[in-house]
This record gives structure tokens, sequence and C-alpha cells, in this order.
């Protein structure tokens, strides 16, 4: 994918979904006859025990997906102003529909978020010391505040590892993570779970309504 669709991309298409509905708190309920873990705990267990000992790539992201019902795209393009630990809530920007919505912030992944912002911020930091710093900021926002692009509140949760050039504007940013490496990162959670069923981010989802 190159730049320009990466920056424009809005969407992911419809995916079969063929693992085990569960729970919507956050936390798996699993098998209630044979105590085992449903496909969901086993993927999340998967990302646990895995890419948080990583220094780069997605952490709470799966989580997220699950335990929020977020859309792959509305996971990565989380911004900081948008996580509201007080009300255990996350405000989703321009979603499906172009409609905005607040979904659930499970306490359970309250402090794996808490985690990634603290791991986020020094980038942020460095970013603005060299000179950088600025994100993109949707709609006609950049006009009406043109400083809001440089705060921390605006920032994304999941910056990118790289900056990148901004094709819709020359300039050199951080862009938030390519969604990729999250469907990626699914993928092989799948196969260290050991499950046999086929599964991408969009199902994590649809296992959490």
């Amino acid at each position: 994918m190159d730049r320009t669709s990466r920056y424009a991309r809005c969407g992911e298409p419809k995916r079969s979904c063929t693992l085990s509905k569960t729970a919507a708190n956050g936390q798996s309920q699993g098998d209630k006859e044979t105590g085992e873990p449903d496909d969901a705990t086993s993927i999340q267990s998967g990302s646990a025990g895995g890419w948080e000992k990583r220094p780069k790539g997605p952490r709470s992201q799966p989580t997220q997906l699950y335990g929020s019902g977020l859309r792959l795209m509305e996971c990565v393009r989380l911004r900081v102003k948008d996580v509201d630990f007080a009300y255990h809530q996350l405000i989703v920007r321009d979603g499906k529909g172009a409609q905005d919505r607040v979904t659930m912030l499970p306490q359970s992944l309250e402090e794996a978020l808490r985690r990634q912002l603290a791991r986020t911020k020094p980038v942020y930091e460095e970013d603005l010391a060299a000179g950088y710093g600025e994100v993109y900021l949707p709609y006609a926002f950049a006009r009406k505040d043109p400083h809001a692009g440089t705060s921390w509140e605006w920032q994304y949760v999941f910056p990118a590892s790289k900056r990148s050039i901004d094709p819709r504007s020359g300039r050199e940013r951080r862009h938030h993570i390519s969604e990729t490496v999250l469907q990626k990162a699914v993928k092989q959670a799948i196969r260290q779970a050991g499950l046999d069923k086929r599964g991408s981010c969009h199902t994590l989802r649809y296992a959490w309504t």
C-alpha cells in the first residue's frame, strides 16, 4: 500500500467471522462447561504473552478491538483526547457512516492503555524537540486552531515507529501505526493460540457484540 492510500483509507472490508462470540465486558467468560478459554480469550493471551515484550508494535490494540468493540481503523486512529479514564469510555470520531459515538473502556484494559500512553509521550516530546510533533487534523480544524496539531491531546495513541511525508500537505509528520501491522499481529496471535479457525481484527469486533 502506498503512502497516499494509507492516509486516505477510511475503512476495512467486511471479513468472515468464524471465531466464537463472548461477553461484552472486556473479560471473556470462556466455556462454562469445560472451563476452557474461548477463541477470543486465546487470541488475547497470545497478544499479552508476546507483543507486550516487544519494543515496538501493537500491544494493547487487539484487546481494545475486543474489549471496546472498535473497528480496525477506529483503533489505529484513536487520539489521546478521546480516551476518558474518569468515565471509563472512548470517543470514536468519524466512525462508520461518518458518525461519532461513545463506547466502553473496560477497567481491565485501562492499565495497558495507560502504559501505552506512557510509551507514546516520550516519542512525542522527542519529535517536538526535533522541530516536528505535528499530527494531521481533520477537516478545517488546522485553520481554526493552528497550534492544535502539536498539542499532546491530539496525538495518536498508537503512533507509527517512524515519521513520514503526509501526501496531503507535503509535511513530515508521525502518522498512526499502519493498520497492516495490527492485522499481521492478530494473525500471528491466532497461530500462537493454536486455533484452526479463520480470524481477523474484524472478528474480534464481532466477538464483542
